[in-house]
């Protein structure tokens, strides 16, 4: 989740018995090989994008993994900043599980727009 930054979040895997991405190289390959593109998703992995409503994990020039999220009227809060990659990637990792679930029960419901 994101609240409680610092927690790692206990959600359902999406595949049984797969390994969670543990690098930003391997959730870049996760998105790819399950047809997720970023410039759909609107989630970014090793990719410092600014443009809003954008979620995205990358290591900044210091060194720190950096998890983010841009807000629709453009302001950026930071999820997560240390030296943890696999911490920094399971944070996004969770949160676009959470993000596909809530897709798929705004569908259910009937709803035809994204609700953020």
């Amino acid at each position: 989740m994101w609240e409680g930054v610092g927690k790692r979040s206990e959600e359902p895997q999406m595949t049984p018995g797969y390994d969670e991405p543990k690098t930003i190289e391997e959730l870049k390959t996760w998105f790819k090989e399950n047809g997720y593109e970023p410039a759909r998703t609107r989630f970014f992995a090793g990719v410092d994008v600014r443009s809003p409503k954008a979620f995205g994990v990358y290591q900044d020039e210091l060194g720190d993994y950096i998890v983010y999220k841009n807000k629709a009227d453009g302001t950026r809060v930071i999820r997560y900043q240390g030296p943890d990659e696999e911490f920094a990637v399971h944070e996004l990792y969770q949160r676009f599980l959470e993000e596909i679930i809530n897709q798929q029960t705004r569908w259910a419901a009937g709803q035809t727009t994204a609700v953020n």
